[in-house]
């Protein structure tokens, strides 16, 4: 039997998801851009939010999803600034494109001070929330997303990716 050639793969997204925490954000943030990440992650909210599968079907339940999406948002905001990703981008683009560029991918949810300390919001999150909480709502909003009748087709396409992507952010957190 062959040897498998294993060095294709290195540049999958499991490959990009291992390692250091540059790595891993240069990673997550190189397939979505933060406005992306936020508008896949709120059509997560939306289906786990819809889905008749009854995981969030209490008032309880639903204010907890809510809360922690707003929170996992905050979190996503914070990680983007620790990426230096739009800094890095910008200095790629020709100047005619800077200014369109520039008005996307804002932090809107972070407050100055949490801009200039990312990292705190980090801590906040990882005190607020137990890791394995964090991975069952992870869980649980992908089974929605995935069982969702009638769903959008381009957010089910890239569920998994995005799964990985957030649970990569996430271990980050709590590493």
């Amino acid at each position: 039997m062959n040897k498998p050639d294993f060095d294709i793969k290195e540049y999958s997204l499991v490959y990009g998801l291992s390692g250091s925490r540059k790595k891993i954000l240069r990673t997550v943030f190189g397939d979505y851009d933060l406005d992306g990440l936020k508008h896949h992650f709120e059509y997560w909210k939306h289906a786990a939010l819809v889905n008749d599968i009854s995981l969030y079907d209490s008032g309880k339940g639903r204010r907890q999803l809510i809360c922690f999406c707003e929170d996992l948002e905050k979190l996503f905001e914070a990680f983007y600034v620790i990426s230096r990703h739009k800094k890095k981008q910008l200095a790629r683009i020709p100047t005619e494109h800077k200014k369109i560029w520039k008005n996307g991918n804002k932090c809107t949810i972070l407050t100055k001070d949490e801009k200039r300390s990312p990292d705190a919001v980090l801590k906040l999150f990882s005190q607020k929330y137990k890791w394995l909480y964090t991975q069952a709502e992870l869980v649980e909003m992908f089974e929605c997303v995935i069982t969702l009748e009638n769903g959008d087709r381009g957010h089910l396409n890239g569920a998994i990716s995005l799964f990985m992507c957030v649970n990569a952010l996430l271990s980050l957190v709590y590493s």
